[in-house]
């Protein structure tokens, strides 16, 4: 049609196995089908499909200029490619049960909302991004890339899952990947077991990171300098498992940012993980927030650096890192080239608790030139 198609506010609009439905000026309808086949909006205007026939497969919805409302109550929602044109929003959901698959929904412009009563999965298995947008918030219940990694190109993430179940995330947008608010999401909270994301370039964590299992957090290392992790005045928290923050670069956690491994574990910090920069690009591994084990529990901390001439800085000249091991360990890597590792100066110290006992605080140097 050359408007838009909708129908009185009656229940189902349409009822078909399939469905083929195109306008130019917007779409909004309560189906029972299980194929939407292609729903297109050629010009100006939104798509609002709603479906209550147990389970909905999308194989194409598009839109040139408007935002796209896909929902199933009762089934999965399963989406082949999702594309919505202009600065304009994607909100994808299902409602009293079932789980949304993704291969290619797209929002370049805008922001990308998936909200499902069971988990967040991807269909299919190709490496290309499953998710594209400018922001990303994703809430389940019961896992987010449960079964395998769910790939994305976004700029700001926020993440919720509530039950069971993993969060498995690996982002590839090219630049820097801010753990933030999106909408009514913040931070990324997985209170049903391990977390993992990774990114292809930069990754500021802006807002708090918690998991009942591990939590890895990495910004992996790339030819260029500026793989950077910073923790930008937040806490990440696992409530039940190890802490793993990596940077290809520079990693940094600021004297408000803090790492707690609740009831013990191991928290690794790793700098310069690779050595696909320059040669002897160093890098920095700055730590002047607190880590912890919380109450009287005791845990491990490793810090490793990189190949290249690289630093570890405990203190800056005026503050520094608490670091509080309880009975357990504290073990520093110098990595493989000239590296330093500070830890005070004349005008104060940084305050690392760990067992004077043997294997209590190891410093470790390896091929190059160290400095303590």
């Amino acid at each position: 049609t050359t408007g838009a198609v909708t129908t009185p506010d009656t229940f189902p609009d349409v009822t078909a196995p399939s469905l083929t439905v195109s306008a130019a000026t917007g779409i909004e309808l309560d189906t029972v089908i299980t194929t939407l086949t292609s729903a297109t909006v050629s010009g100006t205007g939104n798509m609002d499909i709603s479906d209550a026939a147990g389970g909905l497969t999308v194989t194409s919805a598009s839109a040139a200029n408007g935002s796209i409302t896909l929902n199933a109550t009762g089934g999965d929602l399963t989406l082949t490619s999702v594309i919505a044109g202009g600065s304009n929003n994607i909100t994808l959901s299902t409602t009293t049960s079932g789980s949304i698959l993704v291969d290619s929904v797209t929002a370049t412009g805008d922001r990308i909302t998936i909200t499902s009563a069971g988990g967040i999965a991807e269909s299919g298995s190709d490496s290309g991004a499953d998710i594209t947008s400018a922001s990303t918030s994703l809430t389940a219940a019961t896992g987010i890339g449960n079964a395998a990694v769910i790939e994305l190109a976004v700029s700001t993430l926020a993440v919720s899952n509530t039950t069971s179940g993993a969060v498995q995330l690996d982002n590839s947008s090219g630049g820097t990947l801010t753990i933030g608010t999106v909408g009514s999401v913040t931070g990324l909270t997985n209170s049903g077991g391990t977390l993992t994301v990774s990114t292809s370039g930069a990754i500021s964590i802006k807002e708090a990171v918690s998991a009942s299992g591990n939590i890895s957090l990495s910004a992996i290392d790339t030819s260029a300098s500026t793989d950077l992790l910073t923790l930008n005045g937040v806490s990440v928290v696992s409530s039940g498992g190890n802490v793993t923050l990596s940077a290809g670069d520079n990693l940094t956690i600021p004297g408000s940012g803090s790492v707690e491994a609740v009831g013990g574990g191991t928290v690794t910090l790793n700098a310069d993980t690779t050595d696909d920069d320059a040669p002897d690009v160093g890098s920095i591994l700055l730590i002047l927030g607190t880590i912890t084990f919380s109450g009287s529990a005791s845990g491990a901390v490793v810090m490793n650096a990189g190949d290249d001439n690289d630093t570890i800085l405990l203190w800056d000249g005026s503050s520094g890192a608490t670091i509080n091991c309880g009975t357990g360990s504290l073990t520093v890597n110098a990595g493989a080239g000239d590296g330093s590792v500070v830890t005070g100066d004349a005008a104060g110290l940084a305050t690392l608790t760990a067992p004077t006992s043997a294997n209590g605080v190891t410093l470790t140097g390896g091929a190059g030139r160290d400095t303590y």
